[in-house]
């Protein structure tokens, strides 16, 4: 199987790390049956796979044998089958070594399908229809897990969210009180802190930064939010790992009012790789990762128009505020670095 490298078979701790972001008697009980897709529907996260799937395994897809088509005028796709030879299984009942197959549709061959390709290893969350393993989630459902790295923090983040909500629901069937939320919470922070499963982490955190006394009582009953010893831990693992892509925005975000000059050094690097890389066209989310930064150097971003709350107002449509002509975002990146005299490297 073609691998970058060899990973040993067996469990891993959470680490102090994941110990210290969740100090709960996390008990192992037989599992209860319950990366990217299209832009139209939202990514589904390693929680949430992991809360739907009743098995979860690190397989090697061994053949793929695709059955035959259905009858003349029927409009049903074409099933195929993948055959995976199971290394590690995460949540379920199959034993490592075992052989299972899986139903899927390559037909779709579009970025919402599972994808199985015979030669690789990967990571599946599968549910059992009419006697059939499937993917529900499709192509959030499998993922591919480039090196050992990356294989070892799936694998404490998936067992470590598997664990957890087994803990709620033997604590809701035992009658006692188990927040849910803030252990989710505490997941999130310390998927965030691995390089290999931060998008998962970051998709969903608190974004307004605001302090707990500065919250209304009733909103901290409803929603978790971000301490200190959070920001603190998102903030040494942005020092640590670059930021990748539409990471950057997610990570500034969650550490909005958090003051540390290894983050700002850090999106400083990340938005001077892309914008040697990208000048003329940068993503969509590059506007959104300046505007944050600017933010962390105290200054207040620009807002280029304002909508009209009326549609009948008589003023007319959007309405600029007093601001000089637009620049690119290369050429206003060039005058915020000489304003604040600042020499990034670029990643």
């Amino acid at each position: 199987m073609r691998e970058h490298s060899p990973v040993p078979h067996g469990g891993s701790s959470t680490g102090r790390l994941g110990t210290r972001l969740l100090p709960l008697t996390l008990l192992c009980f037989m599992a209860l049956a319950p990366v990217r897709g299209a832009e139209a529907r939202p990514p589904r996260t390693l929680w949430d796979l992991t809360a739907e799937a009743q098995l979860v395994v690190w397989a090697d897809v061994e053949e793929v044998e695709e059955s035959a088509p259905p009858p003349s005028g029927v409009r049903s796709p074409t099933d195929a089958i993948a055959r995976l030879h199971v290394r590690e299984t995460w949540k379920g009942s199959e034993h490592d070594g075992e052989r299972i197959e899986v139903h899927f549709q390559p037909e779709l061959n579009g970025p919402d399908d599972a994808s199985y390709e015979p030669g690789f290893s990967v990571l599946v969350f599968l549910v059992r229809e009419r006697g059939q393993w499937r993917t529900p989630a499709l192509a959030d459902g499998t993922r591919t897990l480039p090196d050992a790295l990356a294989t070892a923090a799936y694998r404490q983040v998936v067992r470590l969210a598997r664990m957890t909500q087994e803990e709620w629901i033997h604590s809701r069937i035992a009658g006692r009180t188990y927040d849910l939320g803030v252990t989710r919470l505490n997941w999130q922070v310390f998927a965030a802190t691995l390089p290999a499963t931060r998008r998962d982490g970051l998709a969903g955190l608190p974004s307004d930064g605001a302090p707990a006394h500065a919250r209304p009582r009733a909103f901290l009953q409803v929603e978790p939010y971000l301490t200190t010893e959070h920001r603190a831990l998102l903030a040494a693992s942005t020092a640590k790992h670059p930021l990748v892509d539409d990471e950057l925005p997610m990570m500034l975000t969650a550490l909005r009012g958090f003051a540390s000059r290894d983050v700002d050094r850090a999106a400083t690097n990340a938005l001077e790789a892309l914008l040697q890389k990208e000048p003329e066209d940068p993503p969509y989310w590059a506007r959104l990762a300046f505007d944050l930064l600017r933010e962390r150097y105290g200054e207040r971003p620009v807002q280029r128009t304002r909508l009209l709350a009326s549609p009948h107002d008589p003023r007319g449509t959007p309405t600029p505020l007093d601001e000089p002509p637009e620049d690119s975002l290369a050429q206003q990146w060039q005058r915020f670095k000489q304003r604040h005299n600042l020499q990034p490297a670029a990643q």
